[in-house]
């Protein structure tokens, strides 16, 4: 069979896309915006020195843990990705947060 044969794919219409988006979002219960809108850093952890640490994305879209200090330390804001967070921090409060914030997408994924 000669790739020939195969029929080209039809671009859809960018309403077919913004009604199946509505789809979606009407059986989530969410707005369709918000697939759309940057996601809000997650607060994992807090520490009493107002350090804290967020589960974010890099500009590329990339899941990473996000640290900052506070400025009167000295120290800066720095960011890793989560598999190397989970491996450098095991045993914190930070990567329990985490894990546990894991476990829960993974158990309502798996529940669907």
């Amino acid at each position: 069979m000669n790739v020939a044969s195969f029929p080209a794919k039809i671009p859809r219409p960018p309403s077919y896309r913004l009604r199946r988006l509505n789809e979606i979002a009407d059986v989530l219960g969410v707005s369709v915006d918000t697939f759309t809108a940057p996601a809000q850093p997650y607060v994992l952890h807090t520490g009493e020195d107002a350090t804290y640490w967020l589960l974010t994305t890099d500009p590329q879209g990339v899941p990473v843990v996000r640290c900052t200090h506070d400025p009167a330390t000295g120290y800066g804001t720095t960011e890793e990705s989560v598999p190397d967070f989970l491996i450098r921090n095991a045993g914190t409060p930070q990567h329990q947060a985490l894990t546990e914030l894991i476990d829960s997408l993974l158990v309502m994924h798996l529940a669907r």
